[in-house]
């Protein structure tokens, strides 16, 4: 059995989160002092619970025969990526990019643009992944930057 792209349900929260945690600790863990983002790998996300179900929010799992190794969500109706988490094991290996081209299908109907928001950390792959790095944003403790592509028609 291959890879499996798939919408995330409720009962894959607990594997979610392990992804999210161990994504936020292995990007961040030489880039910041470990105080600045303690609090995003202990506390669960408040807003994952919710995006699971939403009408307006994709929430995309992948998965290989063994173990879910990446997921991403993003708002429908406004064209922004709201997340995505590969775990490390799996970095460099295409599952985050293919998380994202599924993400991006989402997104494609009502929307000229997709936006990201993204960690300093990010950038690099979203460039590789087609979008142009503009700006950073302000008010995140982690900076971050944003990200655009045009939506192919």
């Amino acid at each position: 059995m291959g890879d499996t792209l798939r919408n995330a349900r409720r009962t894959d929260l607990a594997a979610l989160e392990i992804v999210r945690r161990q994504a936020i600790e292995a990007a961040f863990a030489d880039e910041f002092d470990r105080s600045t983002y303690a609090d995003s790998v202990a506390m669960p996300s408040s807003e994952l619970s919710g995006w699971i179900g939403d009408e307006e929010v994709a929430v995309l799992l992948l998965e290989t025969a063994v173990t879910p190794v990446a997921f991403g969500a993003a708002d429908r109706g406004a064209g922004i990526v709201l997340a995505l988490y590969t775990a490390p094991d799996y970095w460099r290996r295409g599952y985050g990019s293919t998380v994202l081209a599924g993400l991006e299908n989402e997104l494609r109907t009502g929307n000229d643009e997709i936006v990201a928001n993204v960690p300093v950390t990010a950038p690099g792959f979203f460039e590789a992944n087609g979008y142009r790095v503009l700006a950073g944003v302000d008010g995140e403790e982690i900076p971050h930057v944003e990200c655009r592509k045009c939506v192919d028609a």
